[in-house]
């Protein structure tokens, strides 16, 4: 479960990436998107993996996949409380 300081930066920088990516694209992202789900998440039934599976692949599938079929909090058109709310700062904290 270790990791060196190289590798910890690398796999900021990948979610970085992507973080930026969202917030850019963040004005034209829909503030819902749930059609569909219900097939998404029977698709990601999957055994536990029997050893690691690469960062990258697990952000796309997050990023690509899995968060655009919900409820954007982050998106101005979404009025509901959440607590925290989708501040990046937030997530850095």
């Amino acid at each position: 479960m270790e990791t060196t300081p190289a590798r910890f930066r690398a796999l900021l920088d990948l979610a970085a990436d992507h973080l930026e990516r969202f917030l850019t694209t963040l004005p034209d992202q829909p503030m819902v998107r749930t059609a569909g789900g219900r097939k998404l998440a029977r698709s990601l039934r999957e055994p536990m993996p029997e050893g690691p599976v690469a960062a990258e692949a697990l952000m796309r599938l997050l990023f690509e996949r899995v968060l655009p079929r919900s409820f954007n909090t982050a998106s101005a058109g979404y009025m509901a409380y959440i607590p925290g709310g989708g501040l990046p700062e937030s997530g850095v904290a």
